[in-house]
């Protein structure tokens, strides 16, 4: 076990949540997330405990400290909630980690990062069991598990006030990092973020595309810094479009956009264009009904004419742009870099042919698309869980009578936000763990909707104020 220049900030996060409680201190939980690349203490042999993770374990104390009955989680992961899904999903992973890759063991290859000098190469070798299986299994049951964590506590108490304090904390943190990011190495000191980025992964925040310093913030890398950002973008275009009063949530929405441009990832810039054209797309019908709707729309319809004519004439006038843009889009398919990642992928539909279907273990595939790393790490069985899971997150909705509530709009934000996530993961991940805040953003999501339901039954307003020494009991009605 090896202590980093984050433990001690790992330490006070956790007495916090510890002492505050998992409503309250619902903050303390979401600063560090912006903290991508920060690790709480890294164990021999088993990688990094990365900063999240270590809070989740102190959410999961606070809880059991503080409840009366073991029925509240049982009752999220009983037959019809998306915790059942998840529950079987755990148990098949944690038997493919442990199974698999002895089962199948030098019949098929796998790719893994292998030390060349002081960079990392991709390169094949038999399939054999590595420390990643337990470390991927370790960090997709504890990323899985808050779900399964904030849908218990959030159908009992709502909230709302402590979930937007905790999401404006992320993103002014989030902001700040990707300032510092850039500022450092504009002015000659380009390792200031070093003391933050403790993790043991394979650091990658120092890239230079055609003179341009690639924004990765809290974050080993560009790519899982605008992984982070499209969540945090989703969420708050979606906040300011459904609640009316809402001007800084716009204000946000454009400063998630602005910085995945600037991050340079292809990846955001796909998941940027996608979600907004999906999202505008499935709220067209609400002009008919909805001023503030229209006028957004009309916004739009004035706007992007002007914004493709000015992107045209840019591409066609400004070589250095038109390089940018080639390298980013347009050739990226043909680059280097997109010809390794496909091969990752080739190889990950290979493994779950060549296993029959059954996967080679979560942590034994490398891939560039969570689906392949999903199909080739925990075969149909784990996609089939996991789409189970996901579908019915995404499918759970409120009475047609409870669309305009504060918790309502709150938990739709949040199941965008996971949206705009998983779109991403389709073209960047490379293991079948979608991290820690999806399944918490999930997580809030569902139990906001639970007790939305349980309070319309009930004809009782819901509270925003969490009450201080109130505690989570009584199974729920």
């Amino acid at each position: 076990m090896q202590f980093l220049t984050t433990t001690p900030l790992a330490f006070i996060l956790f007495g916090g949540i510890l002492a505050l409680g998992p409503v309250r201190g619902l903050w303390l939980f979401f600063f560090t997330m912006p903290l991508g690349a920060a690790a709480a203490l890294n164990l021999s042999g088993l990688g990094s405990l990365a900063l999240t993770d270590f809070c989740v374990i102190a959410l999961w104390l606070s809880i059991l400290w503080r409840f009366t009955s073991m029925s509240q989680i049982f009752w999220t992961l009983k037959l019809g909630q998306p915790g059942l899904p998840l529950l079987l999903l755990m148990c098949v992973g944690t038997i493919s980690a442990i199974f698999l890759p002895r089962m199948f063991s030098g019949l098929t290859e796998i790719f893994i990062l292998a030390k060349r000098g002081d960079t990392a190469a991709s390169v094949l070798i038999p399939l054999q069991p590595v420390g990643a299986n337990i470390n991927q299994m370790a960090r997709l049951i504890i990323s899985a598990s808050a779900f399964v964590l904030f849908a218990t506590v959030f159908r009992k108490h709502a909230g709302n006030q402590h979930i937007i304090r905790a999401v404006t904390i992320a993103s002014f943190l989030h902001i700040f990092l990707s300032v510092a990011d850039l500022t450092s190495h504009a002015i000659g000191f380009p390792e200031a973020l070093s003391y933050i980025r403790t993790s043991a992964a394979n650091m990658l925040d120092n890239q230079i595309m055609l003179g341009i310093k690639r924004m990765s913030g809290g974050f080993p890398e560009p790519s899982s810094y605008s992984y982070y950002t499209i969540g945090l973008y989703a969420f708050w275009l979606t906040y300011w479009f459904r609640s009316k009063s809402s001007k800084g949530g716009g204000i946000m929405a454009i400063v998630m956009a602005l910085l995945l441009i600037r991050s340079t990832s292809t990846s955001a810039f796909v998941c940027l264009g996608t979600f907004t054209a999906l999202f505008f797309s499935a709220h067209f019908a609400s002009i008919a009904r909805n001023r503030h709707a229209f006028l957004t729309y009309l916004t739009i319809g004035f706007v992007t004419p002007i914004c493709i004519a000015a992107f045209v004439l840019a591409y066609n006038f400004v070589p250095a742009l038109q390089s940018l843009l080639d390298h980013i889009l347009f050739d990226k398919a043909s680059s280097a870099s997109g010809v390794e990642r496909m091969s990752w992928n080739t190889q990950a539909l290979k493994n779950f042919y060549e296993t029959y279907g059954l996967g080679t273990g979560i942590g034994s595939v490398r891939s560039s698309s969570w689906l392949t790393s999903t199909l080739g790490s925990m075969g149909i069985i784990g996609l089939g869980l996991f789409l189970w899971f996901i579908v019915q997150c995404f499918l759970t909705k409120s009475a047609p009578k409870d669309r305009n509530t504060q918790t309502t709009i709150l938990a739709i934000a949040l199941q965008n936000g996971a949206a705009g996530v998983f779109l991403q993961s389709l073209i960047t991940k490379p293991y079948p763990n979608l991290e820690v805040p999806f399944f918490a953003m999930l997580g809030i999501a569902i139990g906001l909707l639970g007790y939305q339901a349980r309070q319309s039954v009930a004809g009782a307003p819901a509270p925003t104020v969490y009450p201080r020494a109130a505690l989570l009991s009584a199974h729920p009605k």
